[in-house]
């Protein structure tokens, strides 16, 4: 069993069998405690992701540790690098959205449209925050959500 599972299973947040019976506040209780540790634990760990991708891999625990050794605090961090790389892919391959006319006499309309998206994406600075969520994705949890009614 990894630490994921074990933690979400631990004794006192352990989740009773409730086929046929009624919630109680400390079941639900229970759940929520689980929940909000392993989201803890994930937290913690998202923290050591950034550094890396900051290009700052060292805690200032290791970096006295390494100091005392008399050692460099060097490495070859090929995550930060390989992040950016997909971002540079994705701002590269970005895609401007467009109105197809359906008919002969929708062309007009068509173009009305597209220029319509266009500028809503641009006002709200699309371009930054696909790109902004992206690399959020990459390291942790993003989210992004635009549309048109």
């Amino acid at each position: 069993m990894d630490e994921y599972t074990e933690l979400m299973t631990s004794p006192e947040d352990s989740t009773p069998d409730v086929k046929g019976e009624e919630l109680s506040l400390k079941t639900v209780k229970a759940w929520h405690r689980a929940a909000v540790r392993a989201d803890d634990r994930w937290w913690d760990r998202l923290q050591e992701d950034w550094r890396f991708v900051d290009n700052d891999p060292w805690t200032d625990k290791q970096r006295e540790v390494m100091a005392k050794r008399g050692q460099p605090d060097i490495s070859l961090n090929h995550i930060h690098r390989d992040v950016y790389i997909q971002i540079g892919r994705q701002i590269k391959a970005r895609m401007r959205p467009g109105c197809k006319p359906r008919g002969n006499g929708d062309k007009v309309k068509a173009r009305a449209l597209t220029d319509v998206a266009r500028y809503y994406l641009d006002v709200n600075k699309f371009d930054f925050e696909q790109t902004q969520a992206i690399k959020d994705q990459m390291v942790g949890r993003g989210w992004l959500h635009y549309c048109f009614q």
